[in-house]
């Protein structure tokens, strides 16, 4: 039973999209390539009646999908509840496919949605490009069109920027993104033991209850009703927090890994929809937008100069 470190395309095309439970999806329609870089840009599936999907077709960063063994398959590691929204396409207008098209908003959007980095932000999707070159891991030369200094600078601000709602501004929008993008590492740091996997979730789970405990969570304590809201989000860390101390010194290989990994993955779940569901509406009705904003520009700030 092995997984293929190689797949055509073709290979590719018409395999089942399955659910960690085996049920059936849908399936893989094609593969686009973007081609000024010659990466995969996204994997376009269809859902068929899956969900009443049948008339769009969905793009997917090819992170989110692992190959199952032996079997002309994939696993995609998305809760149903993010498909219902998933960012779709009509099936005779395919992004970025008529000359003189753009697609870099909608694979920025699509990336946005599940939590996954902005491909090539700075290096495609900018306006103008420079002369500037710079050699990427895996030996291809790219333009850089902000000079690579200040793109690392942008790209720090613009990670913890990336949004769904396409307000950057937005505190509340941050945050939902910031928990996508760590709930959906969990399956792989879970079905492949990984503990580099595990040290990318304690990075982005410690610096995101760092930034809410020193930036939101003090103006909710402190206001009557999201006074209690607020003090239960400070335990549901404490815990959290408790259990990444036990996972970081534990063997990967250990018999109580998985399972404690699993507990981990539950407690940020609820946590999430605690404020999701109570804490962020409470917030939304104390906090004028002005100072939601403000909120949001001391967090990315917080983020900015937060040290593991």
């Amino acid at each position: 039973m092995a997984v293929p470190e190689m797949l055509s395309v073709s290979s590719m095309e018409g395999d089942k999209i399955v659910n960690e439970k085996g049920e059936n999806l849908g399936d893989i329609k094609d593969v686009m390539i973007d081609m000024q870089t010659g990466s995969v840009a996204y994997v376009v599936l269809s859902f068929g009646g899956f969900l009443g999907m049948g008339n769009k077709l969905f793009g997917v960063p090819l992170e989110t999908m692992t190959k199952k063994p032996d079997e002309h398959a994939f696993i995609l590691n998305i809760d149903k509840e993010r498909l219902e929204n998933a960012p779709g396409f009509d099936k005779d207008h395919w992004p970025g496919t008529e000359a003189g098209g753009s697609y870099g908003e909608y694979v920025t959007n699509v990336y946005d949605y599940y939590g996954y980095e902005c491909p090539y932000k700075e290096n495609i999707y900018g306006a103008g490009r420079g002369d500037q070159e710079f050699e990427e891991p895996g030996g291809r030369t790219l333009i850089d069109p902000l000079g690579k200094a200040k793109a690392e600078r942008v790209h720090a601000r613009d990670t913890a920027e990336c949004t769904v709602a396409g307000e950057p501004g937005d505190i509340y929008s941050i945050l939902k993104n910031e928990h996508d993008r760590v709930l959906n590492l969990f399956d792989e740091a879970i079905n492949n033991r990984s503990k580099d996997t595990f040290m990318q979730i304690r990075d982005e789970l410690n610096s995101h209850m760092s930034g809410e405990e020193e930036v939101l969570y003090p103006v909710l304590r402190d206001r009557d009703r999201t006074h209690d809201v607020a003090m239960e989000g400070y335990q549901e860390h404490h815990v959290a927090k408790l259990l990444l101390s036990e996972l970081e010194v534990m063997d990967e290989k250990s018999d109580m890994w998985v399972p404690k990994m699993k507990v981990l993955k539950e407690t940020v779940r609820h946590h999430v929809k605690e404020e999701e569901k109570q804490m962020f509406p409470g917030a939304q009705r104390e906090m004028s937008k002005s100072e939601s904003q403000e909120v949001a520009r001391k967090y990315l700030d917080f983020k900015n100069h937060y040290r593991v």
